[in-house]
């Protein structure tokens, strides 16, 4: 699974992100030790001193850390810390797009861990990109703090369950936020 995370298929390496997070929670609650073990790796991956480039890398730890909640109280700060400029943010853009999703990912199960997120999530909502303004306005949503309203029609793709839906920017607001709030999304 992990062999498949720098793919350049995105629906590929979403994918190999959520399978690898399922085994990663399954392999944790068999063995605490083994899991705290995989998301050092994952994070290893990411430091420069490691020599790889860590595509997917972020969306795999967020889906470890969304599906093992131990794993979420121990490393959801160093997940968000990806994001978040003041902290540990990855500086390659495409990188960093991953750190937005991963985060995106963790708040739907994680909002209280992921809220360190606000600040940069809501500097985020007039970003040039449509994903990083679709993810910013979702990510908002999931901790409970309602962006403003927009007429942004762009459309942006957020990978949920297993596959990517597509959703106007301004959607966010009103079609996901009812879904957000059901906990159906």
């Amino acid at each position: 699974m992990l062999a498949l995370l720098p793919d350049p298929e995105p629906l590929t390496r979403a994918r190999a992100a959520t399978l690898a997070g399922i085994t990663a929670a399954r392999l944790t609650a068999a063995n605490l030790e083994a899991g705290r073990d995989f998301v050092r790796r994952l994070g290893w991956m990411l430091n420069e001193e490691s020599g790889g480039i860590g595509w997917g890398v972020p969306e795999t730890m967020a889906e470890t850390l969304a599906r093992q909640p131990t794993l979420a109280a121990e490393f959801g700060s160093i997940l968000v810390s990806y994001f978040t400029p003041t902290e540990n943010q990855l500086e390659l853009p495409e990188l960093w797009l991953g750190a937005a999703c991963a985060v995106e990912r963790f708040a739907r199960t994680e909002p209280e861990r992921a809220a360190d997120a606000v600040v940069e999530w809501q500097r985020q909502r007039e970003h040039p990109s449509v994903e990083v303004r679709g993810l910013a306005r979702l990510g908002l949503l999931h901790v409970g703090r309602a962006p403003t309203p927009t007429d942004d029609r762009e459309e942006f793709a957020v990978f949920v369950g297993w596959d990517y839906r597509r959703f106007a920017v301004g959607d966010v607001d009103s079609e996901l936020a009812a879904q957000v709030r059901s906990g159906s999304f």
